[in-house]
Formats: C-alpha cells, sequence, structure tokens
C-alpha cells in the first residue's frame, strides 16, 4: 500500500497519478511489478486466493479500472492466473517470491 503523508491531498494527488500510469499502458513490466507490490495488490492475492476485480479494488483501494488495467498488463507477461469459468484472478506462486 502506498503510506499514508500527513497531507490527504498529496496522497490523492499521488495515487490518481499512479492509477492513471497504469492506466495508460505506457508502464514497463517491471514498473506493474513495483506498483503491484507497493499498492499491495499481490500480497492481497495472495492472502485472499483466487479474487474478482472489484474485490481486488476494494482491499488496495484502487479504482476498478486500475485494477483490470493493472491485472491486464500482468495476465500478458503470464505473470497471473485467470479462470474463465470463475471469472476471478490468482497468483501464479506464493507471494512474496523468495530471493
Amino acid at each position: 500500500m502506498v503510506t499514508k503523508t500527513s497531507d490527504p491531498t498529496v496522497d490523492e494527488t499521488l495515487h490518481q497519478t499512479l492509477e492513471n500510469l497504469i492506466v495508460s499502458n505506457l508502464v514497463r513490466p517491471s514498473d506493474l511489478e513495483d506498483i503491484g507490490t507497493r499498492f499491495g495488490i499481490y500480497e492481497a492475492m495472495s492472502r485472499s486466493g483466487p479474487v474478482s476485480t472489484a474485490e481486488l479494488a476494494a482491499y488496495t483501494g484502487l479504482s476498478e479500472l486500475a485494477t483490470v488495467a493493472w491485472l491486464g498488463g500482468q495476465l500478458a507477461g503470464d505473470t497471473i492466473a485467470y479462470d474463465v469459468n470463475t471469472g476471478r484472478y490468482s497468483l501464479w506462486c506464493h507471494w512474496p517470491p523468495l530471493r
């Protein structure tokens, strides 16, 4: 998750800027990984198991549009799995990865 500052306006501006980057599709795969880590998306997916876009948005505080865009980038990179029968996304492996 994004660390909160003492100024909610700064938090909102940062949050909106990162969402705009995700939706723009102008970010590299490594940037998407960093965003997934910083916003706690991977952690939320690891804790919740298979998750819908709405659930993931609620867990992370991101808009559903940003969540869908981020998931699309992760699917393109084969980083996550999508179950067409349930409409849910999940990680291929345990998070955090062993390094």
